[in-house]
C-alpha cells in the first residue's frame, strides 16, 4: 500500500466520534511506551486482554511469535505500542477505552510503571543523598532507586493525567508529556547557577522492550510504506495547532508545580472549589 500522509487519513477518517476514540487510544498507548519499568517486568493478564489488535495486527503479532520467538503477550502489546505501519494495528472500533483506562491504572497503582515526579526538590534532594558525584546518566537499578520513594510523576496525555491519584481522566486534553531528562544537581563550578540534568534509563532487559528490535527490523523489511497515524493522532487531538492557551504547558505546570508553596497551593486549590461552581469538586470527588 502506498504512504498515506495526515490529510489522505483524515479523508479516510472522518468520522468524529472515531477520531476522539483514536487519539484516546493513541494518549493510553504514549503513556505505556512513556513509562519507566524495570528488568523483571511482566504484562499483566489485564493489560493483555485490554488490547485489541485489528487482522493486520494479528498477521504481525503471528509473525513475531511463530517466526522470531517473541512471547504472545510481548508481541502483542509491541504492536500496539507501534499502533500501525501501513494498516492500523490497534483495532479501535472493538477496544474497550474504559477497560484499557483500567489497566493501566491497576499498573500504574501497583508501581510496575513509573513516572519521575520533577516538581518541588523532592528528586533534587535524593540525588543529593544516593550520589556524590556529578553523572550524566544513570543505570535502571539507579533510575529506580531515585525516583522509588518519591511520589508518582505528574503529566498528562491528552485527555488523560497520570500522577499520586493513578490514571484520571481530566476534563481538558492537554500535553505534558514524560521526560528522560529530569532536573537533578548543581555543579561544583561556583558560578553555574544552573540545575543540571541526568538521563534517566528504563529496562532495555524486560522482554518487551529486548524484543522490539524484532517488530522494526520487521516493518523495516515490508513492502508497504507506513502511513502517518502518529501525526494524525496529533491533528485530530487538536494539539498540533494549539499554539497559545493552557493547552501547551511549558509555562503553566511549572509555575504550579516549582513556584508556588505548600501554602500557596492550597490557597489556589481553596479558591478553585469556591469559583468553578462545583466543576472541580466534582471532578475530584472520586479521588477520595
Amino acid at each position: 500500500m502506498a504512504h498515506r500522509d495526515v490529510e489522505e487519513l483524515k479523508a479516510e477518517y472522518p468520522d468524529a466520534g472515531w477520531r476522539d476514540r483514536f487519539s484516546r487510544v493513541c494518549d493510553l498507548v504514549e503513556i505505556l511506551a512513556d513509562c519507566f519499568i524495570s528488568d523483571n517486568y511482566a504484562i499483566s493478564d489485564a493489560l493483555n486482554d485490554a488490547i485489541l489488535l485489528t487482522p493486520a495486527g494479528l498477521a504481525v503479532r503471528e509473525k513475531l511469535a511463530a517466526k522470531h520467538d517473541v512471547p504472545a503477550k510481548e508481541a502483542k502489546l509491541m504492536c500496539a505500542l507501534t499502533i500501525g505501519h501501513s494498516e492500523l494495528f490497534v483495532d479501535v472500533d472493538k477496544i474497550d477505552i474504559c477497560k484499557l483506562v483500567a489497566a493501566i491504572g491497576g499498573e500504574l497503582a501497583k508501581g510496575r510503571i513509573r513516572f519521575p515526579y520533577i516538581f518541588g526538590r523532592g528528586l533534587y534532594d535524593r540525588y543529593a543523598e544516593l550520589h556524590e558525584d556529578e553523572k550524566d546518566s544513570l543505570t535502571v537499578e539507579e533510575t529506580t532507586s531515585l525516583i522509588g520513594p518519591l511520589p508518582p510523576g505528574v503529566f498528562q496525555y491528552g485527555y488523560y493525567t497520570v500522577g499520586p491519584f493513578g490514571l484520571q481522566e481530566a476534563p481538558t486534553c492537554r500535553s505534558l508529556q514524560s521526560v528522560r531528562h529530569v532536573p537533578a544537581y548543581h555543579c561544583s563550578r561556583t558560578t553555574c547557577r544552573s540545575i543540571h540534568p541526568v538521563l534517566l534509563e528504563t529496562s532495555q532487559a524486560a522482554p518487551i522492550n529486548r524484543e522490539r528490535e524484532k517488530l522494526s527490523a520487521l516493518l523495516r523489511g515490508a513492502s508497504e510504506e507506513p502511513a502517518e497515524w502518529w501525526p494524525f493522532a496529533a491533528a485530530v487531538s487538536g494539539l498540533a495547532d494549539s499554539h497559545f492557551g493552557d493547552q501547551k504547558t511549558a509555562t503553566l505546570i511549572p509555575i504550579v508545580g516549582d513556584c508556588l508553596a505548600l501554602p500557596e497551593l492550597r490557597m489556589l486549590v481553596a479558591d478553585l472549589f469556591d469559583t468553578t461552581s462545583g466543576t472541580l469538586r466534582s471532578a475530584v470527588a472520586p479521588f477520595f
